[in-house]
């Protein structure tokens, strides 16, 4: 009886990691066809937890549309369009070109997330809480004598 309830256990609880996981991805994927593909950021907060600090800038709206469009071009001219979306460990193991330079940034592997156009990253996403908390390409703060990523929920 005792291994009956462990391997119910152990059932439910990868079936809700799992779907949990699936859910993230179909979160990220919408977040790039809705808001970056289409290119407007009218519905952005439904996929960004964004915090005081970039709430505070009154131009923040125009920051990330500037982003984006710069983003868009990158999956337009570099696949079409055609891009993968790999957790942290997936792009490790594949041939993703320069992912050692994430694994220095941040600690929490498990909410990296990787746009990857043509094997090369696009766009790398923190995930926390079914929201994107940030975009590690070109938004690093540094702290002390290292840079770690700018968290847009603080």
């Amino acid at each position: 009886m005792k291994s009956m309830t462990h391997f119910i256990f152990f059932f439910v609880y990868t079936l809700t990691v799992g779907c949990s996981a699936n859910q993230t991805n179909t979160m990220v994927k919408r977040f790039v066809d809705d808001i970056i593909v289409s290119g407007d950021v009218g519905k952005i907060e439904e996929y960004l937890d964004l915090g005081t600090e970039v709430k505070s800038n009154p131009d923040y709206l125009i920051f990330f549309k500037e982003y984006f469009k710069e983003i868009r071009g990158l999956l337009d001219k570099g696949c079409d369009f055609d891009y993968d979306l790999l957790t942290f460990e997936e792009a490790k193991k594949s041939d993703v070109k320069s992912i050692e330079q994430y694994e220095k940034y941040y600690s929490h592997y498990e909410q990296v997330f990787f746009i990857i156009c043509n094997d090369q990253i696009t766009l790398p996403l923190i995930v926390e809480n079914d929201k994107i908390i940030s975009f590690q390409s070109k938004m690093l703060k540094k702290y002390g004598g290292d840079y770690s990523p700018f968290l847009l929920n603080k």
